[in-house]
């Protein structure tokens, strides 16, 4: 091997150390940050779906101050003794967001779940079950509250296996799921995902499920300016 081979060889590898460290710092930066939150433990009064759910809900403002959103890891756990754990990015119910809760640290507050109002994007429940891809059986959906387009909600939609497991859907469409930008038709086995960007661009995206299960891109409507573009694939 020549100098000149292994001078960058060595090269590389050091600029992949100093990659691997960089993230390695972002990553405990991060967890110091969050572990500085104020941590509140939520219960919720009613069962849902068989389910107690308890939430350890870390907020994003200080103690003292009007919390409405924060980080929550949530906790399921079954009539029947299984249960499962999951995070939420942007946690909130409309009991901390509408009523000003004032944070308090290691406070332990019992909340009223509130039911759907919608089949497949409610507006005030926290965490909900619906039957979101057509196969008849109901998938764990959390919200992550006003962080989509127009102060609206994202979703997060989880199958849950016979072993109880939870598996998140993150193929097209579930992974742009949206309150005001997302539609259902269960008629036709169809999702559709909107775009909006600015008065000059608008995209809807029809997803339709197959004979396999699948949902694949079938459509797309593109508007730009005064253009409209229809694409069939």
């Amino acid at each position: 091997m020549s100098s000149i081979v292994f001078y960058l060889i060595m090269k590389r590898m050091n600029k992949v150390r100093f990659w691997v460290i960089v993230i390695i710092l972002n990553v405990l930066a991060i967890e110091a940050h969050a572990s500085s939150y104020p941590k509140v433990f939520i219960e919720y009064v009613q069962s849902v779906n068989g389910y107690k759910v308890n939430v350890e809900f870390l907020s994003y403002k200080p103690v003292g101050d009007i919390s409405e959103i924060g980080h929550a890891t949530l906790h399921f756990k079954h009539k029947d003794g299984y249960g499962f754990s999951v995070s939420c990015k942007y946690y909130s119910d409309v009991a901390l967001y509408l009523d000003k809760y004032v944070v308090k640290e290691n406070d332990h507050i019992r909340l009223d779940y509130i039911p759907k109002d919608h089949e497949y994007l409610p507006s005030k429940s926290p965490f909900y079950f619906a039957d979101m891809d057509f196969d008849g059986k109901e998938e764990l959906v959390i919200v992550n509250w006003v962080s989509g387009g127009k102060g609206g909600h994202l979703y997060d939609v989880y199958d849950i296996d016979a072993r109880h497991n939870l598996i998140k859907k993150t193929k097209p469409p579930f992974d742009a799921i949206e309150q005001y930008f997302t539609t259902f038709d269960k008629d036709s086995q169809t999702i559709v995902n909107s775009n909006l960007d600015g008065v000059f661009y608008y995209a809807e995206h029809f997803y339709k499920k197959n004979k396999a299960g699948e949902f694949h891109l079938v459509k797309s409507i593109v508007k730009e300016g005064d253009t409209v573009t229809t694409t069939v694939y």
